[in-house]
């Protein structure tokens, strides 16, 4: 049996929330550490979005689960990653000017803190990128609409993100974004 479902909803949901999570983060690390530590969140972002359309191409288990089996799996675990890594990032406390006294034990704290926030901060954008490849790779003949369908999840993210940041501040749209990804589960 040919499978006719397209998965537009679903690629709009994980773009929308995914990129929710990332400007959210770009803020909040700015406030908690410094403003050029925005850049790392994009890093962290893209890093993890590409690891997991690496995991799709060298798994065979990824490649031979179903599309479906994918998507129930990795949403509800996106969802979980996303708001438990934002509740242990919240609670670290990193002071940035200890990093540059080299040689010395806060120097050496702070160092280790700032990698095993980064590791955090990577996890939640690994499943995004898992499902992205997936439906990219599963349905070439409608890649058309559904980089149409991610494109505009993003835009209107991007579109909506600062008022929900002004409004309902960086941390809270942090946890609609893992609570849109639990809707795409449904």
């Amino acid at each position: 049996p040919i499978d006719k479902r397209s998965y537009h909803l679903e690629i709009l949901l994980v773009s929308f929330a995914t990129l929710l999570i990332e400007i959210s983060y770009t803020r909040v690390i700015s406030f908690k550490l410094f403003y050029y530590y925005t850049y790392l969140i994009i890093g962290l972002a893209l890093l993890g979005i590409g690891a997991g359309g690496v995991l799709v191409a060298v798994s065979k288990r990824l490649r031979a689960a179903s599309t479906d089996g994918i998507l129930l799996w990795s949403l509800p675990i996106t969802t979980v990653t996303v708001i438990g890594t934002y509740y242990l990032v919240a609670n670290i406390s990193i002071n940035t000017l200890d990093v540059w006294h080299y040689g010395t034990a806060a120097s050496l704290r702070g160092i280790l803190l700032l990698v095993a926030m980064c590791v955090l901060l990577f996890i939640p954008f690994v499943t995004p990128g898992i499902v992205l490849a997936t439906l990219f790779g599963r349905r070439p003949d409608q890649i058309g609409g559904l980089y149409f369908a991610d494109l505009a999840g993003a835009g209107i993210a991007c579109a909506i993100v600062v008022t929900l940041a002004a409004t309902i501040g960086p941390p809270a749209t942090i946890v609609l974004a893992g609570l849109v990804l639990a809707l795409g589960t449904l």
